[in-house]
């Protein structure tokens, strides 16, 4: 049973002043969809994206072979910078092989 203050009858654990985590970040931009675009993707994504395993994304990465972004330590891709990638990557992949 949730503790109550005596004086007020509020529960402690819905005050934002003695517990902030119960309550949303103002700074966190709430209102902008993560996943709804679709326009920045994470390894999985971009594996699934070009039909290939996490791991080969990751090699990738490594060697700084693809367009990548650190965030801490996630890796995110924008569609759009892989989609160029891969199809400046396959048009000189032809060149080579000629």
């Amino acid at each position: 049973m949730p503790r109550v203050e005596a004086e007020s009858g509020h529960d402690p654990a819905t005050n934002p002043a003695t517990n902030p985590a119960k309550w949303p970040d103002p700074d966190h931009a709430s209102n902008v969809p993560c996943e709804s675009s679709h326009d920045v993707l994470d390894v999985p994504q971009v594996a699934s994206l070009l039909c290939v395993g996490r791991n080969t994304i990751y090699t990738l990465v490594a060697k700084n072979q693809m367009p990548h972004r650190r965030l801490g330590k996630a890796i995110r891709f924008s569609r759009a910078a892989v989609m160029s990638w891969l199809s400046s990557w396959s048009s000189r992949d032809a060149k080579e092989r000629q």
